[in-house]
Order: C-alpha cells, then structure tokens, then sequence
C-alpha cells in the first residue's frame, strides 16, 4: 500500500519556483489558493502502513525509613529501585538499531547498517540493551525551629525515571518491518507534474531502502530519560490564621528524548555542499563526483538548485540513507524558581495569593541536529511571572426561619484569577522565527562562499534579466539539515502597540555563515483569567441532597491578544528584496525584513462562557 501525503503548505518563502519539467511557477503566500491552483509544498510516500504490537516490562520496588532527630527535626530517606525494559516486539522481528560498524561493511544487503532480531539473534528482541536496575535515591527533612510548628524549614532531593514513549518504539519496530518513507528534496511542485516524479518515489518505496527516511535505536543507549528534582522551603505561620511559604524549587533532567529533527545522525554540518560532492560508492551519482554546486549559474555549470536526492545523500555520513533519527538520549533541561504563598483561613472564608518567578531551559529541540549547545533555549513552557489569586466564601445561616432558610443560607462563592507572561517567542514561533524569502539581484552578480572554492556569477536572460536567491539553509547554509537563522543587528524589542518583536532588527548573514541562536528576552503577549463559581447543596432527607452549581469561566469577559492565522504574517520574517549590488554577500547584508505583519498579535481571543449544573445525590 502506498500512502501519500500532500502537505497544504506552500511555499511561502518563495513567491516562484521552477517546476519538476523545468517551468516557472509563480505562487502565492495563501496555501489555500495554492492548493486550488495545483500547488503543493512537499510530497512524501509510506511503502506500508505496519500495525505493529509493542509492550515493555515495568518492576520497581523501595525502601524508605524515618528518623526523628530530637524534637526538631525529622528525617526521610529511601531508595526506589525500578527495573525497566526497553519497548519489545512480540512477534519475534524486533526493535531496529543502527550499528555504524554494520553500515561500513554493508551488511544487511536489503538495509546496510540496520539490524534487528529477525536478522541477527545476537541482538535483543529490545534492540538495545536492557539494564539491571535504575537507582533512584531519595531524601527529604523537616526541621522545626522552635518546636511549635510555627517555623519549618523542610527540603528534599530525588531522583525519577521516566519510560519512552509509545511512538518511539512504535517507529524503530516499523523500521524492522520494512516502512520506509520518501521525501522528494525540495518544495514547490504541481499536481500537473507529479508523474514526472512518481518513478524516483516509486523506486524508493518499492526496492531498496535508497534516500529513505529510517527511525531506530542507537545500539549502546540503554537511557532511560532522567530527572533530579530538588527543594528548599521556609513555612512561617503567624497570628490570625496567616500563613507564608517561600521556597526554591528546581530540577535537572538529563538522558532526555530529542524532538525527531535533533534525532537525525546523518545530518549535513553546516557549509557540506559547497564543497565537491563526494565519492559515495553510488552508481546514480557517480558521474557528478567531483562536481561543485554553485550558487548561480555560469553558462552550463549546474547550482544547488539542481542537487537530485541522490546527491545531496552522496555528501552525508551513510549516504545510502536520508534521515536517520536515531534515539539517543542526549536532550538536558533544567528549571529554577522562587515560589511564594500567602494563606489565610476562617470559619466561612478563605483566601491564597501564590507567586512564581522561573526560569525553564533546555536542549530537546530546536533547528541544529549537529550540536545540542545551539538548541538550548528557553522552553514552551518557560513562563517568567505566574500569579494566581483564589478566594472562597460561605454565607453563614442568616435566616432562622427554616423554609426561607433552606433556599438563602449556606450559599458558597468561589474564585480563582490567573496571570501568566508571555513564553518566549522562539519557543512559540520557532527558533529562526519562520525565516523564507527570496532575494532578486541583477545580472552579473557574484555570489563567493568565504572559505570554499565555490564562486559564481549569475546570468539571466528574462524580461527584465534578474536573478533570485532563495533564502533558505541548502543555499545559505550549505546544508537542508540546519535551520538558517537571521542576524540580531540591535535590540529587537517592539516598539508600537501589540508590537512583540521588531522585525526591522534582524539581517542576513553571508553566504555559509550562520546567524545567532538565541534573541533574548522576547516574549508574546501575556495570559489573565478570571472564573467564579457559586453552589450550594440543598438538604432533601436524611441521605438525600440537591447540588446546585452556576460557573462563568472568564467571567469578566476579558479577551486575549495572541498570535493567529487570523492576522497573517505575525509568525514569519520574510526577506524578498530587490537589492541592486553585485555582490551576493553586500545584497545579504543590506535585506530588510520585508513582512510588515511580522511581530504583531493584534487579534483578541476568549469569551465568557457560563454553565448551570443540576446533581440529585441520593
């Protein structure tokens, strides 16, 4: 079965592509007039759908004792001991690895460098080793400073494990079943010539596993992802019912899952195709050994834009191969905050206030498969500010006569308001914030990549003659595998209202020159919600009550400014100039974002929504 997926996508860092039978195609920004005219982003095929069958085994154990030292203070500690078996075929096919050593010397003949059970018995139903046991300590104590349990310093450490997801045994089995998927290597094509491609997709979803995408384990890695968690609490009760909480709260986690793109070892590091393309051992490459790619095009000599997949394959380390997302465990995090509350409580009313001010990094994705230090930036989840406010109250018995009564007293009213800062814009729009465009130079212009033989001139003989550059990581980069990045010039804060980030701020680097990961401090816009409930439970007989509930979710009606497909261009930098220099590198440094939407959340979301709930409890 052969499944193909057509992505809605366009190009939208191309306004023209050159079409797979050589014509010129000129595409819109809207991926859904795109679709209508014919125009796709991507094709991939799938050779088989594998219904695959994956389990693990799960035994832990512990033991934990406690100590009282005096009269103030008291101590826990413990170890639990858990047994964790990687994800197991039960079919007797096994979890796939790749094994380098196997690729080298080309075995298996049907997929060079994969192994599994099936093939090999040596190798474990599991794929990759199972260990013993993960020990994981920990320890806690509580220290009462006067021995009123007014003042309590209490702290703790410990260690925790966490078992890999179904998908990623899921996709190392399905490697061991045959599935391989194909990707044609550039974007932009039309329905109308897709049969001029159906023969390479064909041939490599139906024979050997050629340019194919692969998911399998590394044979050493035996991780299990990890998490040390650590804390540090002071507890004041005062007079009047008040109590404070402040404490330090973190975490380290290590021996984590990489998002797939992070996963990939066979990842192009930045400048490889610039230089001559390599001899790979390959028959449907060999006659263009030797061949530099150039930017332009002089005469007859080729450009990046005619790289087939066969070539760009023919510069990676396992060249037979496209991706290879391999599961290593590299990924790291860590989280830091001051956490505070205030609590005060009496017979009919409650209130609590608590702060959070955090710090949430890490290196589990990101555009850099090729060193993990380029992905470490602040997380979805990283918010800097958290503030939640809650209040409840119950009316006392205000009425003695006892009908009325039952209706008014003993009504309960509830609160709860939450405020969030914005996450950090990286981690929302993505780390190069979107980045496409394509750069119009005139003819003549001579593109020179520093530190690599590798000079063109371009040459047009259109109406009016021009030449463009796409502005993606194949031909500023040298390589599809890293994400390109733009250039910070000055502070890219946002400067009007519903500004977030100011997309005047960034630039293009020179050819084969990177731009800087990470951009500061620039976050979207923040999140404020109220809701308010009120209940009562009506008394009927002696087991018998009537529950009562009205809510109002943001019940002051209150909208969010965020980032939406409403308010096209918010998300992405679009650099589509027409610079007039004759130098490629002089052209780059002189683009200007052009998307003047780029930065701005101007649209509101939310709504109040109320709900009236009825329960007989009997």
């Amino acid at each position: 079965m052969l499944t193909r997926s057509f992505p809605l996508r366009t190009r939208t860092d191309l306004s023209a592509f050159s079409d797979s039978d050589g014509s010129t195609v000129d595409a819109t920004t809207n991926n859904t007039a795109d679709l209508f005219e014919g125009i796709i982003g991507n094709i991939s095929q799938v050779n088989k759908k594998v219904e695959t069958n994956v389990y693990f085994y799960s035994f832990s154990g512990y033991i934990q004792d406690h100590w009282l030292i005096g009269r103030h203070m008291s101590i826990d500690g413990g170890v639990r001991i858990e047994h964790l078996t990687p994800w197991s075929d039960p079919h007797g096919q096994g979890v796939a690895i790749f094994d380098p050593a196997s690729y080298l010397s080309g075995t298996p003949t049907a997929s060079p460098g994969v192994l599994y059970h099936a093939i090999d018995h040596s190798i474990p139903l599991t794929g990759v080793p199972t260990r013993s046991v993960f020990v994981e300590p920990r320890f806690g104590f509580v220290y009462d400073f006067r021995g009123d349990s007014k003042t309590i310093l209490r702290g703790g450490y410990g260690i925790y494990r966490q078992h890999d997801s179904y998908n990623d045994g899921l996709l190392s089995d399905q490697t061991a079943e045959g599935q391989r998927s194909y990707s044609l290597p550039n974007s932009g094509h039309t329905f109308k010539n897709l049969n001029l491609l159906q023969n390479g997709i064909t041939n490599a979803t139906t024979s050997f596993v050629k340019d194919a995408s692969i998911n399998v384990h590394m044979a050493s890695d035996d991780e299990m992802s990890r998490v040390q968690t650590y804390n540090l609490v002071l507890d004041q009760r005062f007079p009047r019912n008040v109590v404070m909480e402040l404490a330090y709260v973190g975490n380290y986690g290590d021996h984590l899952m990489e998002a797939g793109n992070l996963r990939n070892i066979n990842a192009l590091p930045l400048g490889a195709l610039y230089g001559p393309e390599p001899n790979a051992g390959r028959a449907d490459s060999a006659a263009n050994i030797g061949r530099v790619w150039s930017i332009f095009t002089n005469g007859t000599i080729p450009t990046l834009s005619n790289l087939q997949v066969s070539d760009t394959d023919s510069y990676r380390p396992y060249p037979l191969y496209s991706s290879i997302a391999a599961i290593r465990h590299r990924g790291y995090s860590n989280y830091n905050s001051m956490q505070s509350q205030l609590m005060w409580g009496m017979k009919n009313a409650r209130l609590s206030a608590n702060y959070t001010w955090s710090k949430a990094l890490g290196a589990v994705s990101g555009g850099d498969p090729t060193n993990l230090a380029n992905d470490y930036l602040p997380l979805s989840f990283d918010r800097t500010n958290i503030f939640n406010f809650t209040y409840s109250y119950t009316l006392p018995a205000l009425v003695q006569e006892r009908y009325v009564g039952w209706v008014t007293n003993h009504w309960e009213v509830s609160c709860i308001v939450n405020y969030q800062s914005g996450t950090v814009l990286q981690s929302l729009i993505g780390p190069n914030y979107q980045l496409g465009g394509l750069l119009t130079v005139p003819p003549g212009t001579t593109a020179s990549i520093p530190g690599y033989n590798n000079t063109s001139t371009c040459t047009s003989s259109g109406t009016p003659p021009q030449c463009t550059l796409p502005i993606g990581s194949s031909y500023m980069l040298g390589t599809p595998d890293i994400q390109l990045q733009p250039v910070l010039t000055r502070s890219a804060a946002g400067k009007h209202p519903h500004q977030y980030v100011d997309g005047s701020a960034f630039s293009l680097a020179p050819l084969g020159t990177q731009g800087q990961y990470d951009y500061g401090n620039l976050r979207g816009p923040a999140f404020f919600n109220t809701d308010i409930a009120v209940r009562k439970e009506f008394k009927v007989a002696d087991k018998q009550s009537l529950q009562f509930r009205v809510a109002a979710f943001n019940f002051i009606n209150r909208a969010n400014y965020t980032f939406s497909n409403l308010f096209p261009g918010g998300y992405s930098l679009n650099f589509s100039p027409t610079e007039s220099a004759t130098d490629v590198n002089q052209d780059l440094a002189a683009a200007t974002n052009q998307n003047g939407n780029f930065g701005y959340a101007p649209i509101r979301t939310g709504r109040r929504i109320m709900e009236v709930s009825v329960r007989y409890v009997f």
